[in-house]
């Protein structure tokens, strides 16, 4: 029976969504179903999950919004306690009919931008915003600044991060400092505006002195014990950019920018 049939039916629908959150290569499947279900070989395991229709945000024009909310223990939702992820979240939604399970519609594909508890903590309500929306929003261009305007380690800065990475053990954590052995040899501030990469986790190293790394949120989980890889950081200079990574040709800034704006200050 066609999809459109069960949908418009008072009888013959008997509708079960679908709900995929990918993170990373990670995907955890759950239905509103009141039992496991089994689509395209993948299980969903039965949750009390709901959602609200799409909806347009008021505040941002033409920008498709959701909410998904399900209970506080689940592994989704746990993710946003005390900290947001640093990987994005994926949202996709199926739905189809019992009995009908080949013919079905993908309702929603988004992204998770936040998320809010309720009921004292024990509902999570997610908010979500269709993947049209997040590639339909305006980017910034570079700016005529002194700084580089690249990412380090993109297409345009083109440094090789294989070549400014250090990997060891970390030997002690204290919420958002880690200490990772031997790290000191590459000197102090070596991965300050690096990253820690730890499993599907990424930490912005905000400082760094000796072997002691200070990052900008603490991993959900102490990696004591556990092997990290740090990469070095950039401080967008055009100096750093020829002296730590002998990458000038590629700087993005423009580091000849007069300090003083003649048009606003005028001559002396």
């Amino acid at each position: 029976m066609a999809f459109d049939t069960n949908e418009t039916s008072v009888e013959s629908g008997r509708p079960i969504e679908l709900f995929e959150f990918e993170i990373g290569t990670t995907t955890y499947r759950y239905t509103n179903a009141e039992d496991d279900i089994t689509y395209s070989a993948n299980t969903y395991t039965s949750e009390p999950i709901i959602r609200t229709a799409p909806t347009l945000s008021s505040s941002d024009s033409g920008r498709q919004q959701m909410e998904i909310v399900l209970p506080s223990d689940n592994v989704i939702a746990a993710r946003y306690v005390g900290i947001v992820p640093a990987e994005r979240v994926n949202v996709r939604i199926l739905r189809f009919h019992r009995d009908d399970s080949p013919n079905g519609i993908v309702l929603w594909v988004g992204r998770i931008v936040s998320a809010k508890y309720e009921k004292q903590g024990a509902l999570c309500r997610l908010f979500s915003v269709s993947s049209e929306s997040a590639l339909s929003r305006p980017c910034p261009n570079r700016k005529f600044q002194g700084l580089c305007n690249h990412t380090l380690y993109d297409s345009f800065c083109q440094v090789n991060p294989d070549s400014y990475k250090y990997e060891d053990e970390v030997t002690a954590v204290s919420g958002a400092t880690i200490t990772v052995n031997g790290i000191g040899t590459e000197g102090d501030d070596w991965a300050r505006g690096g990253v820690v990469a730890w499993g599907n986790e990424r930490r912005l190293v905000t400082d760094h002195t000796g072997n002691v790394l200070t990052l900008r949120l603490p991993f959900p989980e102490s990696p004591l014990g556990e092997t990290v890889t740090v990469f070095a950081g950039c401080d967008h200079e055009a100096a750093t950019c020829n002296s730590k990574f002998s990458n000038i040709i590629n700087f993005g800034g423009f580091p000849f920018v007069p300090e003083k704006d003649l048009f606003s200050a005028g001559l002396e």
